[in-house]
């Protein structure tokens, strides 16, 4: 009996049993279906794409234009120069007759150095 009294007053502790778990494999994930040849993009998404091209085209056609417009005052413009430059030699030439210069290679017109004072016409140096 006495075992019986102290058993009451005696706390028992229950056993702790860990219960180990295995985890199960997780199965492998099925691969996603293949897809179509023709997937359909409606507008308001492929709208940006379509913005974008024909800002890219009108940057296009704009540059064109401008090299286009250049190209030709570029072709103006070295005829412009062509044309003074002959106008320059015949002037030159116009004044080398006038002052009777019977080789007109032999002189070089030098520019007057501003407005009012006399160009000259200078004997080339040879070096002999």
């Amino acid at each position: 009996m006495f075992k019986k009294i102290s058993s009451l007053f005696k706390k028992e502790q229950p056993e702790v049993v860990e219960e180990i778990t295995i985890p199960e494999p997780e199965p492998e994930p099925e691969p996603p279906p293949p897809l179509p040849d023709v997937i359909e993009v409606p507008w308001n998404i492929a709208a940006r794409l379509k913005n974008l091209d024909v800002a890219q085209d009108k940057v296009h056609n704009d540059l064109k234009e401008f090299l286009y417009k250049n190209k030709i005052t570029e072709k103006k413009t070295f005829n412009y120069l062509l044309l003074l430059e002959e106008a320059y030699d015949k002037v030159e030439k116009e004044i080398k007759e006038a002052y009777k210069i019977l080789n007109p290679e032999e002189y070089v017109f030098e520019l007057p150095e501003g407005t009012g004072r006399p160009g000259f016409l200078k004997k080339k140096k040879t070096n002999k």
